[in-house]
């Protein structure tokens, strides 16, 4: 579902997932997407993984 259709009609929907408000602990609102907690965490995931990557890259490249 694209995020301009979850945000059309009465039923509040995360912008990424498409579950709504009902299926979710909570919404989080911007001025035109919402996330759900569930997608916010899995991207912070995504972001920890990529940090301790570059992380890694950089210690061996100081190895050198």
């Amino acid at each position: 579902m694209g995020w301009k259709l979850s945000l059309l009609g009465s039923r509040r929907r995360c912008s990424f997932c498409g579950r709504s408000e009902a299926e979710v602990s909570r919404l989080v609102e911007g001025p035109t997407v919402r996330i759900c907690v569930e997608c916010l965490e899995a991207c912070n995931e995504v972001i920890r993984k990529e940090r301790k990557e570059l992380l890694v890259r950089k210690q061996k490249e100081e190895e050198k």
